[in-house]
């Protein structure tokens, strides 16, 4: 996604501190079998901190994060720790901040375009695109926020396929689309889908 923010230094020391606290209670969730890839999390955590500008890998290794554009990319693409588990301990860490004892907070479904170039990147196509505000080359993505009052933090996630990408199995193949997620979804679908997930992992919500 694109996020465009420009921390000053002394707000960089507090979200860094901050940023290790929350890495800490998460590494277990970056261990498999062969190997624990938590270093590789905080390494992409820290870039998307410390670029002010698009973020992409690239930009990320150019600012002193311990890694190169190459492992960043493996760590999101191919590395094999299963991210279920961390999403549903960000919901249950989400409802303990934000609501505390007795209180439920709301859930909120939108989804969001990113202008892509190329026709290589998984789910990208000519399609509305929201940040741009027409129809254009990009990828769109459908979320799930939770919130309580003014603050509200994403819980959920679901990359939309189009109809072009799930027809050609060939195209899904090389783009390492798992064969479980190849069937067409409307965004509408995929929202609700994700609430459904919602109630199941017992977020409490209103």
């Amino acid at each position: 996604m694109f996020f465009s923010y420009v921390l000053p230094p002394e707000d960089l020391q507090v979200h860094a501190d901050a940023l290790l606290e929350v890495h800490a209670r998460c590494t277990p969730y970056f261990h498999t079998k062969p190997r624990d890839v938590s270093p590789h999390a905080l390494a992409y955590l820290q870039g998307q901190l410390l670029c002010d500008s698009r973020r992409n890998m690239s930009k990320m290794a150019t600012k002193g994060v311990p890694l190169n554009e190459q492992a960043l990319s493996h760590f999101i693409s191919t590395s094999p720790w299963e991210e279920a588990p961390l999403i549903e301990a960000i919901g249950r860490e989400a409802v303990s901040l934000l609501c505390g004892e007795g209180a439920e907070g709301a859930l909120i479904l939108d989804e969001s375009g990113v202008p892509k170039q190329g026709t290589s990147s998984v789910g990208v196509a000519r399609q509305y695109c929201g940040a741009l505000g027409k129809v254009d080359n990009c990828q769109v993505g459908v979320f799930l926020a939770y919130a309580r009052g003014h603050q509200a933090t994403l819980v959920d996630k679901r990359l939309y396929l189009p109809e072009a990408w799930t027809e050609d199995p060939e195209r899904c193949e090389q783009a390492g689309i798992p064969e479980e997620v190849r069937t067409f979804h409307t965004k509408a679908k995929l929202g609700l889908e994700m609430i459904r997930q919602a109630k199941a992992r017992g977020l409490a919500f209103s």
